[in-house]
């Protein structure tokens, strides 16, 4: 279903190389909220559809090109190829997606619609409004991003500002972030939704990051 065109040459993530079900356990997403998403592959945005609005960023435009083809297979019926990757990918992984949204395509088809993906980078996305959740997975770590230490705070501090209140913070790799830097953010570990979210005997352990207080 991917033309022979070079852009998706760039493109890294074809499916999650996560876990839909634990990242769902961990962002405990609730039916009217909105969320913005680091786009990847698409998968993580298109599930979060189910529950509400997504806006889905990526600063590569290749992964933005790919999501929107997912997204416009799904809403077209075409489930067969939206479930088929048509890469050679490890086996657990393109079962554990598939487990996940076999049952759910039917109502997926529509609610994609609710997903738009946008290129940009977090720190300078044009977005308006406030999300209930973010969903960052390892955007700190990555090492396409090269961020700095100041611009991981600046990107941390300008997500906080985009949160309702209770509202919440998901990463991959948010262990590193200091004690001191989550109290003046107003931002505290919720341990239960990180525990729910935890899986292969807790090698993976997100950051479930829950927004307290007023922002200054």
């Amino acid at each position: 279903m991917i033309d022979d065109d070079p852009l998706f040459d760039d493109v890294r993530f074809h499916i999650t190389n996560e876990s839909l079900d634990k990242i769902m356990a961990g962002m405990h997403p609730q039916d009217g909220q909105r969320f913005l998403a680091v786009c990847g592959s698409g998968d993580v945005s298109i599930a979060l559809s189910e529950f509400g609005e997504v806006v889905s960023f990526d600063n590569n435009e290749a992964q933005i090109a790919y999501a929107e083809i997912h997204k416009q297979i799904l809403a077209q019926g075409d489930f067969y190829h939206f479930l088929d990757p048509e890469f050679y990918l490890p086996t657990e992984l393109v079962q554990s997606r598939s487990k996940y949204f076999e049952k759910r395509l039917p109502f997926l088809q529509h609610s994609v619609q609710r997903v738009s993906f946008t290129l940009g980078d977090i720190n300078t996305l044009p977005v308006e409004g406030y999300f209930d959740s973010i969903y960052l997975s390892n955007i700190l770590s990555y090492r396409q991003n090269k961020y700095s230490f100041k611009q991981k705070n600046a990107l941390l501090r300008r997500c906080r500002k985009m949160l309702r209140k209770n509202g919440i913070l998901y990463l991959t790799d948010g262990n590193s972030i200091q004690t001191k830097f989550l109290t003046r953010m107003k931002l505290e570990i919720d341990r239960n939704l990180t525990e729910q979210g935890a899986y292969e005997n807790r090698r993976y352990l997100p950051s479930v990051l829950r927004a307290i207080g007023e922002l200054q």
